[in-house]
């Protein structure tokens, strides 16, 4: 019986090594081809390649054979490899790992590509696909995406009448080209050996734009575009221009865009892509939360089988050839303001994809053509950024279709869950598509403001009549008009006392001589603090050919106005025109439940008087809320105008004296409840140890009793015993 066990525990055993020998076996044989397996770097500055090699390979090498690890930079062709140094060499082995240390002086090894060669013949032959770092972002200094409030987006704008029109996202370009090569020094860039001078001027306005949009809540996507003929040896100077601005302006980027002079690249796909990979790896690397689109034209097909889809599909196919990017598609409507100025109607824009333009109008077909499984990332959309929209207002009813065509498109693009927003092209100008013309307003501009504010409805009203039906859901879906993210409030221009039960407390009083770090807004020349009587005021003064409100800004550190009911400015405005009334605007952002809100609070104020101006945060929710910034806004008109700050306070709502004496009272309460409930415990505690104890002697004399008693029979037996016999 013995042995059989033996024998059976034998058995086993040698099935299980054998088990794992053949799943070792098959293992390996499921490697048909050598391969980069990861390419990860980590804190230490350190970047791991992990690697694997069939069996036939590692055979043809031989045991103490040689595996190379090369780095190409962008524009280095494997077929001079000959004429190239290893990175770094191990042992031929069927698995493989290359720990390099990341020296961005020498070889900048974050943007390299990577094969793996051995010699043979005398000569290096390659043995893998190309594969590239997968994780830049783990070196980025900074970890914010700027959420835009809204959907609703402005291009060649100024920030204060951005603020105006209630714009919550902009873009600005950056022409590669010309940053780099410009008569005025700025500062340098570099990625490895390479370094770059930017130009000093045009980063300085630059500094200006990105300040004044960000202080305004506007958030802004930099649009870095390059030469349409770029080869891929321009990707080095590419990313280091990204990777420049996008550390100098941090979290105040939302998403950076990648574009092509002409709308679209003529080089062919792999230096595209190349270049494109570059541009990601150089955003991530510094922000982990951006995001990198790549800009396309609104020409979907052509006759010739080309435009944008075409190049999307094999910009796809080629990217994954190395990995996969995380990367969203900014869709370029320049070329659709040649097209019908009633979008809705335009035949051009069909709803199929073999529609050759994509307009507002079939929107939805380019989000179904992203949403194909060749272009998902981890299984989720790609988002779309629409830019460059416009509509010509040419014609007698010109500027009433124009002011339809961009309601239609803002509501449209807000029916579209995968598009983040839509920017038009152009604010101001001689051409027939901006908003307003240099000394007018066309109705286009009114509308635009109104959208995303309690307005929308009745400013829109018109459009639905024009495009012939009665409300919005019919011509663009099944839809709800989302609710305003910026609210609109009225200033209490009146000098009173705090309403009862609200006290005042200082925020900034700059009679000391203090900014507490104010600064001009956009269209402020100049800000500075001016003495009066042995006080001081903040002064600004306003330029008179800025448009829209501008002004100064200032933050307010977090928890400052967490019971804040009122808002209280003293201030005072001023021009050189004689009008009675200034327009003022105060504007509050902040954050709620999670999300980001402005707050406007517009009025009127005497010209050149004092005012106390009263802005009601109650609705706000000041417990849930928190408010980050404020600005003192005034619109010149077209005149040159002054603004004086003199203080800035809240008002709150104290705790009364009779909920403290009640709070109080309600504590001592509390106390001497606990005190006596201890007392009470304490008592029954020492009632029970008496008992106990009480138990025990009782128990001690019984036991004693009994033992007394068991004795006493005891010797009585013993007396009682009969006398033995002789």
């Amino acid at each position: 019986m013995r042995k059989e066990r033996k024998r059976l525990l034998l058995f086993l055993l040698f099935s299980v090594i054998a088990s794992l020998f053949f799943a070792s076996c098959s293992s390996r044989k499921g490697i048909e081809e050598d391969r980069i397996v990861s390419i990860l770097a980590n804190k230490d500055n350190e970047i791991t390649v992990k690697a694997e090699l069939t069996d036939e390979t590692v055979g043809a090498v031989g045991e103490n054979g040689r595996i190379y690890l090369f780095a190409l930079l962008p524009g280095e062709s494997v077929s001079k490899i000959g004429e190239m140094t290893p990175v770094a060499e191990r042992r031929a082995s069927t698995e493989l790992t290359f720990v390099l240390d990341r020296d961005e002086t020498t070889t900048p090894l974050l943007y390299a590509k990577y094969v793996l060669a051995a010699v043979k013949g005398g000569n290096y032959t390659v043995l893998s696909p190309a594969a590239y770092v997968e994780n830049p972002q783990i070196f980025a200094e900074h970890a914010y995406n700027s959420a835009p409030l809204s959907k609703k987006g402005l291009a060649d704008v100024a920030a204060g009448e951005a603020e105006s029109l209630f714009v919550s996202q902009t873009v600005i370009d950056i022409p590669v080209d010309v940053i780099l090569n410009c008569e005025h020094g700025g500062d340098s860039c570099g990625i490895g050996v390479e370094t770059y001078k930017v130009c000093g001027e045009r980063t300085a306005m630059l500094d200006h734009q990105i300040r004044t949009f960000c202080d305004a809540g506007i958030t802004v996507h930099l649009r870095f575009i390059i030469n349409s003929d770029s080869s891929a040896d321009r990707a080095l100077s590419l990313a280091a221009v990204t990777s420049f601005f996008c550390d100098r302006y941090g979290d105040a980027v939302g998403n950076v865009i990648l574009a092509f002079d002409l709308g679209a690249p003529v080089c062919d796909i792999h230096t595209t892509a190349a270049l494109f990979r570059a541009f990601n790896t150089a955003a991530y690397s510094v922000n982990s939360g951006i995001r990198a689109y790549f800009s396309v034209s609104c020409i979907f097909n052509t006759s010739e089988g080309g435009g944008s889809r075409s190049l999307l599909d094999e910009l796809v196919t080629a990217i994954s050839y190395n990995g996969t990017l995380p990367f969203g598609v900014a869709l370029d409507m320049s070329a659709a303001r040649l097209l019908d100025a009633e979008v809705w109607n335009d035949p051009i824009a069909s709803a199929e994809l073999s529609t050759s333009y994509i307009t507002v109008r079939n929107l939805e077909i380019f989000a179904d053509f992203l949403h194909g499984e060749q272009f998902l990332y981890n299984g989720k959309e790609r988002d779309i950024l629409v830019t460059d929209f416009s509509v010509r207002s040419d014609g007698p009813n010109g500027e009433e279709i124009q002011a339809a065509a961009i309601a239609y498109g803002y509501y449209k693009a807000v029916s579209v869950g995968s598009v983040t927003g839509i920017i038009y092209e152009s604010c101001c100008g001689d051409s027939s598509v901006s908003l307003r013309a240099e000394e007018s307003k066309r109705q286009a501009y009114s509308v635009f403001a109104a959208l995303n504010t309690a307005k929308a409805d009745s400013a829109t009203d018109f459009a639905l009549k024009l495009i012939g039906v009665n409300r919005w859901a019919a011509v663009i879906g099944s839809f709800s008009i989302p609710e305003p993210t910026y609210s609109k409030g009225y200033l209490d221009l009146q000098y009173v006392p705090a309403p009862d039960g609200l006290k005042e407390k200082m925020l900034f009083d700059f009679s000391g001589g203090s900014s507490h770090g104010f600064y001009p807004s956009d269209g402020a020349v100049s800000l500075e603090m001016l003495e009066t009587d042995g006080k001081f005021e903040l002064y600004s003064v306003l330029d008179p050919d800025a448009y829209g409100y501008c002004g100064v800004s200032g933050s307010i550190s977090a928890g400052a106005l967490e019971r804040a009911r009122q808002i209280v400015l003293e201030l005072s405005l001023s021009d050189g025109d004689g009008k009675n009334e200034i327009p003022l605007r105060v504007l509050i952002i902040g954050e709620r439940d999670g999300k980001r809100f402005a707050y406007s609070a517009d009025g009127r104020v005497l010209n050149g008087g004092n005012a106390v101006v009263a802005v009601d945060v109650s609705s706000l929710g000041a417990e849930r809320a928190y408010i980050s910034r404020i600005k003192v806004l005034c619109d010149t008109e077209g005149e040159e105008a002054t603004l004086s700050l003199r203080s800035v306070s809240y008002r709150y709502k104290p705790v009364s004296v009779l909920l403290m004496v009640l709070l109080v009272i309600a504590g001592i309460g509390v106390l001497f409840g606990l005190f006596v409930a201890v007392l009470y415990l304490r008592m029954l505690y020492h009632k029970k140890m008496r008992e106990i104890r009480r138990k025990k002697m009782l128990d001690a004399r019984r036991a004693a009793s009994k033992k007394g008693g068991a004795s006493a029979k005891s010797s009585d037996t013993i007396k009682k015993a009969p006398p033995r016999k002789k």
